[in-house]
């Protein structure tokens, strides 16, 4: 696993689900983005897609995102 695209310490997964802008931060500011990513519960794939989506990246298209629990 290429560590420059692990997310591991983020907020509460409330706070993410209500605002995905922290996402977006940490998505924006990573060189290159992978072709998925796969999330540690479906409600964290939820956001990550929003704020891929505010980045202008579109699901499947250009990037994965599978979630699981």
């Amino acid at each position: 696993v290429n560590q420059d695209y692990v997310i591991g310490d983020s907020s509460p997964l409330q706070t993410l689900l209500s605002d995905p802008e922290e996402l977006y931060q940490i998505l924006s500011n990573m060189k290159n983005l992978p072709t998925a990513f796969v999330c540690g519960g479906d409600r964290i794939a939820i956001a990550a897609m929003e704020a891929l989506k505010q980045l202008g990246y579109k699901i499947p298209q250009d990037i994965s995102v599978v979630g699981f629990d």
